[in-house]
C-alpha cells in the first residue's frame, strides 16, 4: 500500500504539508477500507524528491526507486 510509504499529506484546510500522525493514518486507513466495502478503490498520487546524484536503479529499503 503506497500509505505505508508516505510520512506527509497535504491537508486543503490549512494547504500546508503534514507530517502523518498516527491519529491521521488510522483516518486514512479507515477511509480506504470503507471504500473497499463498497468496491471502491483509492487512488493516490505520490511524490519522492530525488537530486542529481540519485541511484534510480536500486530501490530504497520501501522498495521505491
Amino acid at each position: 500500500m503506497v500509505l505505508n510509504c508516505c510520512n506527509r499529506w497535504h491537508d486543503l484546510n490549512t494547504n500546508k504539508i503534514e507530517v502523518i500522525s498516527h491519529s491521521m493514518k488510522a483516518k486514512m486507513e479507515e477511509a480506504i477500507k470503507k471504500m473497499a466495502e463498497n468496491s471502491l478503490r483509492t487512488l493516490c498520487l505520490a511524490y519522492k524528491k530525488v537530486s542529481q546524484t540519485c541511484d534510480l536503479e536500486t530501490k530504497d529499503e520501501k522498495g521505491i526507486f
